[in-house]
């Protein structure tokens, strides 16, 4: 039997496509040398011999595969990566949240196969579009912060130059939006009185820490010290990837000590679900614990309105459990008049500017104080309060009006 000869003609510096007896695929072999520089390649196709058009789609992988080699070493160029290796590096990286796993697979399906350098602007906003028709634009917002995290980790890599542009939804913040997410003294103990079992220490750590859902469903109990005046507790992994070790309430540790006493077994998780299992890492940690938060709340908003508070009823009735995050950097600014960096360290934030812009929500102490002092609801002929000069006040005007290239006119 005689055997296949190789169409393609063999070369002295280049690759070449070959056939090995004791396979039946196709194979590129030899040494490209370029630059001063060789390369030898020793790599199976995957195509069988016994497929029409198998010797020219070997060349053609050839070609392709010449021409890696000579952007890798010419141009200084990685060779091309698909976007769902690149998603995996991502995920491999650190533990994420249910919602980035989630977000990472379905953009890795998405563009499967597809380098990364090639992801156009085109095909992104296509994706968009078809995903997200019909829901809430901040629901993209959060699906994007995904995508543009994995294409800045491609730019580390050298995969990219830069991160591709396209139409995102733009990011708002709305300056003095966390005012109203703050609990008044009592709001939150009525709302642990009116909590199940398994919820009230929960509530109570977050309540005490300011620390996030994920943060703490998944504490184990060697991870506190339940003693009145030393308690502390350890989170060994947040979000940002650190550990961190803060002291615990004894409001708290009251909570906790009331719910180990309820408790007859000895598994070695802190919290459990209402069916007395360990919260499941592989779901969203706001999510399992919504439905016993909107339970205790919403009892807690009827109570509040019984009593004779609806205001504080409707707040409290809105209230959702990163609620407790906000409640506890307003806190420490309001009552403690905390600086935001220390506010950053108490509550585990790496970026003190999230904390500033985001959670904190107050003025500052000067303005509060001189707005107070502000002479209204006074009858007429009152004088004015003591250090105040208002033909004074009205010359500095004038003349910081003068200056700026206004008349006096412009002042009526």
């Amino acid at each position: 039997m005689q055997k296949s000869k190789d169409p393609i003609p063999h070369r002295r510096n280049g690759l070449r496509v070959t056939q090995r007896p004791d396979s039946p695929c196709l194979y590129i072999t030899g040494t490209l040398r370029i630059a001063g520089r060789s390369m030898r390649v020793r790599e199976s196709t995957g195509l069988d011999l016994s497929i029409p058009g198998a010797w020219e789609a070997a060349d053609a992988l050839r070609l392709q595969k010449e021409k890696e080699i000579v952007e890798r070493i010419v141009y200084r160029r990685p060779p091309p990566k698909p976007f769902d290796h690149v998603a995996e590096d991502y995920l491999a990286r650190r533990e994420y949240s249910y919602t980035v796993v989630k977000a990472t697979e379905e953009l890795a399906m998405a563009f499967a196969g597809v380098p990364v350098a090639l992801l156009e602007r085109e095909r992104i906003e296509g994706f968009y579009k078809k995903r997200f028709k019909t829901q809430d634009p901040l629901t993209r917002r959060r699906h994007e912060v995904v995508l543009y995290a994995i294409l800045k980790l491609a730019v580390k890599q050298g995969l990219l130059e830069a991160v591709p542009y396209w139409n995102r939804v733009p990011q708002s913040f709305t300056k003095g939006g966390a005012l109203l997410k703050q609990f008044q003294p009592g709001e939150v103990e009525l709302m642990i009185e009116c909590a199940a079992l398994n919820v009230k220490p929960i509530i109570a750590v977050m309540y005490a820490t300011g620390a996030r859902v994920s943060q703490t469903l998944y504490l184990q109990r060697e991870h506190f010290l339940l003693e009145r005046g030393r308690g502390q507790v350890t989170f060994p992994r947040t979000k940002n990837g650190n550990s961190y070790r803060r002291p615990l309430h004894d409001f708290a540790v009251d909570q906790l000590h009331l719910w180990l006493l309820r408790r007859r077994d000895r598994n070695p998780a802190m919290f459990l679900t209402n069916h007395r299992r360990p919260y499941a890492r592989n779901k969203s940690g706001g999510g399992q614990l919504w439905q016993g938060f909107r339970t205790a709340r919403d009892m807690c908003a009827a109570e509040l309105e019984r009593r004779g508070y609806p205001e504080r009823a409707r707040v409290v009735g809105q209230a959702t459990p990163h609620w407790l995050r906000h409640n506890f950097a307003n806190t420490l600014r309001q009552v403690f008049g905390m600086d935001a960096r220390t506010i950053a360290e108490a509550g585990m934030w790496e970026d003190m500017a999230l904390v500033n812009r985001t959670y904190i929500a107050d003025a500052p102490t000067l303005v509060r104080r001189q707005i107070a002092r502000l002479p209204l609801g006074l009858p007429l002929g009152t004088p004015l309060p003591e250090g105040v000069d208002l033909s004074e006040a009205e010359g500095r005007g004038v003349a910081r009006s003068r200056q700026a290239g206004f008349g006096e006119e412009s002042l009526v």
